[in-house]
């Protein structure tokens, strides 16, 4: 079988190449120049780029992407767009419709209002890209109206207990601790390496959304992570039950299960970031190093997203903000 009509490197040569028609075509040297003039030898040839259809327009696209995002956020981008690609993948990019999406974000009936909503902005930005390229005239899908994003309610009183008290796998166990102990986001933790923990100094380095931050680990995180830094010595730290790495689904069918076997309100990933950010608070930590161990520039997003005072800790407060200085 031939090669599909899709530019490749070929490496003997240091070019892109391309077969059209059974003929071989020099395309160029970057990957600018052979998108190019592939789009300008496929109109010559009558074969219009729509031609390779969605699933290869994503690839395209997520081959650009890899180049200027965040390998977290890439990786997000590339699964969301790889299930679209599955649904899509028989229908031709200049008959795609606004209610294609909504049709696929149907069949999805697990997925949360925010993450459907999520993976509603990722295509629009991939259908936007490959307008914007020229390689479609127009955006088929401009008009599609995609939903705000809720904001995450706090979870349930006694929903973190529950939720301890339903974990039967100690692998899954040192996770939540870590996650509650850290306040990292869970994509950061997934790329907590061995390599890059530093015990003595009491830190460590993740990747997030906008690259690599240093966290300063407490007592509790660095005696967790002592154990399994001795147990796997190279590669992720927090590994599930097979020895992988945690998958964002695996982690939340893991808080759901746990939810259920204890017959309590559930927690969701990115709950333990709240608690944190909560919890240091009553401690008496102050907003602005809250927001610095969060990886924050300032404060006012612990205050909009994550801190949320219950009735005793405003009761507290409210009796410390009129005591005086001299009171004991």
């Amino acid at each position: 079988m031939g090669r599909a009509s899709k530019p490749y490197w070929k490496k003997s040569h240091q070019a892109f190449y391309v077969t059209i028609a059974g003929k071989l075509h020099r395309l160029g040297t970057t990957k600018e120049e052979a998108d190019r003039t592939f789009h300008a030898l496929s109109l010559k040839q009558g074969k219009e780029y729509q031609a390779l259809g969605i699933p290869e327009l994503i690839d395209l696209y997520l081959d650009d992407a890899e180049t200027k995002l965040a390998k977290i956020t890439y990786l997000n981008y590339r699964m969301h767009l790889q299930e679209w690609a599955q649904f899509s993948h028989l229908i031709k990019i200049e008959n795609l419709k606004p209610y294609h999406v909504t049709n696929y974000l149907k069949t999805k009936p697990r997925w949360g209002h925010n993450t459907r909503q999520h993976a509603a902005a990722i295509i629009k930005l991939w259908a936007r890209w490959v307008k914007n390229q020229g390689y479609i005239e127009n955006n088929p899908i401009s008009d599609y109206r995609n939903t705000k994003a809720i904001r995450r309610k706090p979870p349930e009183p006694g929903a973190l207990e529950k939720t301890r008290a339903g974990i039967i796998s100690p692998v899954f166990r040192d996770y939540l601790e870590i996650a509650l102990e850290t306040g990292c986001r869970p994509g950061e933790l997934m790329s907590l390496d061995c390599s890059r923990i530093n015990l003595d100094e009491r830190k460590a380095v993740v990747v997030g959304r906008k690259g690599e931050r240093t966290i300063v680990l407490n007592a509790r995180a660095c005696e967790i992570l002592d154990r399994l830094v001795k147990r796997w010595e190279t590669g992720p730290v927090l590994r599930n039950s097979r020895g992988g790495q945690w998958r964002w689904e695996a982690v939340r069918s893991q808080l759901i299960r746990a939810a259920a076997r204890a017959g309590g309100p559930r927690i969701v990933p990115n709950h333990t970031r709240g608690i944190y950010a909560t919890e240091a608070i009553r401690n008496g930590v102050d907003s602005l190093m809250v927001s610095k161990l969060l990886g924050h520039k300032d404060n006012t997003i612990i205050a909009k997203h994550y801190a949320n005072p219950d009735e005793q800790m405003l009761r507290e407060s409210a009796e410390k903000a009129t005591k005086s200085s001299g009171e004991s």
